[in-house]
């Protein structure tokens, strides 16, 4: 079947638990929601502002809720604390350097990587994924799967339904209008696209007692 359920948040979690390296301690005391010893590294910033640690304590003083794990998703997201971030002894961990660099090391695995290529459409044959069509160095080449291979849409919030509207899945009203066939009329594709808008404040403060500046960047 073309979709399928099974991608909630019960669904998911055993894989980010399974290449999460938590650093901060959280698995210690919440396992349900972090693991050690996976591949992704999970740490707190290195240097954390004193002002930061005031900025905190207002919060409290405030009545603002406590929040220290946003990723424990059994209580409210409401409230003030630390992020996490993904980094390992400092160096920023992200998907090509934690996952994608291991495999292409191994000599085992058969994986090819491509880059500076555009996914045009995916190639359906009914409701079954057969291959993608790409472009590279202006070439239009199409990509299709042995038996048992599977179509990884992970275009992120934006290029994953516009992918999906280019090949034919989507409303049918939109996917006429742009002349696209439809093979699926599904409507919700390509709306209600919501951001995670983040408002950064810089400020500098006077010379603290040892003749040193304190810059703080509070998000």
């Amino acid at each position: 079947m073309l979709f399928r359920s099974g991608w909630g948040s019960s669904n998911v979690i055993p894989l980010f638990k399974r290449t999460e390296d938590d650093l901060t301690g959280c698995a210690a005391w919440n396992p349900k929601y972090h693991a050690s010893g996976g591949e992704w590294a999970v740490e707190h910033v290195r240097y954390q502002n004193p002002l930061s640690k005031l900025f905190l304590q207002a919060c409290k003083q405030m009545g603002l809720p406590m929040n220290d794990d946003f990723n424990d998703w059994r209580k409210s997201q409401e409230g003030a604390g630390r992020f996490p971030v993904s980094s390992r002894r400092g160096v920023r961990v992200h998907a090509a350097s934690a996952l994608l660099a291991p495999a292409l090391a191994d000599n085992t695995r058969k994986l090819m990587v491509l880059t500076g290529a555009f996914v045009r459409k995916i190639i359906f044959d009914k409701q079954a994924a057969q291959g993608v069509q790409f472009s590279a160095d202006g070439i239009v080449h199409t990509a299709r799967l042995a038996p048992g291979g599977e179509v990884l849409l992970t275009g992120g919030a934006v290029h994953s339904p516009h992918l999906l509207m280019l090949s034919g899945i989507g409303p049918k009203e939109e996917l006429e209008r742009h002349g696209i066939d439809v093979l699926h009329d599904l409507p919700g594709v390509g709306e209600n696209l919501q951001d995670q808008p983040a408002a950064v404040v810089s400020f500098e403060c006077p010379k603290n007692k040892r003749g040193i500046s304190v810059t703080s960047k509070i998000r």
